[in-house]
């Protein structure tokens, strides 16, 4: 009966120690938000992490400017697609991060899943030159054109980044990769990587097919 009742002493102890914790994390949540609400009001700055919902405090605003559609409210994806429109790796940021800050960690995560670097990469534009890769076809910024970028292989490099948007499209619609049903930053991990499954499952099955 006392071994019992330890044991169930011990399990509640740990329940409320569960919810002390979870209590004290919301009560910082509702205190950001009732802070940045007043802040907007009385028209003084906001803080640039801003809690865009309380029940997943570590989503951001990412602008697309788009059609129909500014503004989306999650966290930002990167993905590495391979030549055969296979995801190869993909990474998520809690933040509205630049294009361009997220390439070297791709390439990293690329080079940890395949064992080397790619051949050739078709990105946004970024700042780094990246001379371990011997085709690298990112736009120059501004009127000025890079001098490859008139070849045939910067071009078809070019249109197959452009084409990665159809992927994401297919990824967010059919695979369900913008409607995460996991808790915080870790569950929208969980979550691409269920859709780039079910993708690189289907495509999988398709050319087993053909």
């Amino acid at each position: 009966m006392t071994k019992a009742r330890r044991k169930k002493d011990g399990v509640l102890q740990k329940t409320l120690t569960r919810l002390v914790e979870k209590v004290t994390e919301e009560s910082r949540v509702l205190e950001r938000v009732i802070t940045q609400t007043v802040n907007r009001i009385k028209e003084r700055p906001v803080e640039d992490k801003r809690i865009y919902s309380t029940h997943e405090p570590h989503v951001t605003c990412i602008t697309k400017n788009k059609a129909g559609k500014r503004h989306e409210y999650g966290v930002k994806v990167s993905l590495s697609v391979d030549a055969n429109g296979f995801v190869v790796a993909h990474r998520e940021y809690p933040d509205n991060r630049h294009d361009s800050t997220t390439l070297g960690e791709a390439l990293e995560d690329w080079v940890e899943a395949t064992g080397s670097l790619p051949k050739r990469l078709a990105a946004d534009r970024e700042p780094e030159i990246l001379e371990q890769v011997p085709k690298v076809a990112i736009p120059r910024k501004g009127k000025t054109k890079g001098p490859n970028e008139q070849t045939g292989w910067f071009k078809r490099l070019t249109a197959r980044r452009a084409g990665l948007e159809a992927i994401i499209s297919h990824l967010k619609t059919d695979h369900r990769m913008n409607r995460s049903r996991y808790k915080g930053l870790a569950g929208d991990h969980l979550n691409v990587s269920w859709a780039a499954i079910a993708w690189n499952t289907k495509k999988w099955v398709e050319g087993c097919r053909t």
